[in-house]
């Protein structure tokens, strides 16, 4: 394959994902994407400096969409229940649409790897806007006051183990009826009323 060719850097960050996503970034190797990707090793050094050009190319390009989920939003005096549905729908429809970047992430989060710096600090920045939004409900009583960092860990939580309850269950899972679901009992509990 050429280094000029539009498909070769996506075809590299293709298999890099993958073998990511199986061996961790500690395991995966230039060698490793070479075979996936049907390339020689040049051709990466081409397009990449580093395992770990690779690797943060991966997660900008992957997160930058989750990112992006935030300037979709309605307007913040819009309440916050539309506001957490906007956000919570897209979210999880993202995390089965990401593929191996979703299983890539996990990975990391799961054995504190080298390459949880690289991952954690996109997370921190989710978490903190989706406490925003939980603290602005809060703050105009539609939520009843609670740590808003807290909520939002166990609304993330609730979010991401969607997509392992599919992967356990080999059941198809439609992301709106998950949304649905999680922001049911994350916004009205389990209690009787």
């Amino acid at each position: 394959m050429e280094p000029n060719q539009p498909d070769s850097r996506r075809k590299i960050l293709d298999a890099a994902r993958d073998v990511f996503a199986d061996t961790g970034f500690r395991g995966g190797t230039i060698g490793a994407i070479a075979n996936a990707a049907g390339v020689n090793r040049a051709l990466i050094y081409y397009y990449f400096d580093s395992k770990e050009d690779i690797y943060r190319a991966l997660l900008e390009n992957g997160l930058a969409a989750f990112h992006d989920l935030f300037a979709q939003l309605p307007p913040e005096d819009a309440p916050v229940r539309e506001r957490l549905h906007a956000f919570v729908r897209p979210y999880i429809g993202l995390c089965f649409d990401a593929g191996g970047l979703s299983r890539m992430v996990r990975r990391e989060l799961v054995a504190a790897d080298v390459g949880i710096d690289m991952v954690a600090a996109p997370f921190r920045d989710i978490l903190q806007r989706l406490a925003g939004i939980l603290a602005a409900g809060i703050d105009s009583g539609q939520l009843r006051p609670i740590d808003p960092m807290a909520a939002a860990w166990s609304l993330l939580g609730m979010m991401n183990i969607t997509q392992e309850v599919a992967l356990l269950t080999d059941e198809p899972i439609d992301p709106d009826s998950a949304a649905a679901r999680a922001l049911d009992l994350f916004l009205n509990g389990m209690q009787a009323r």
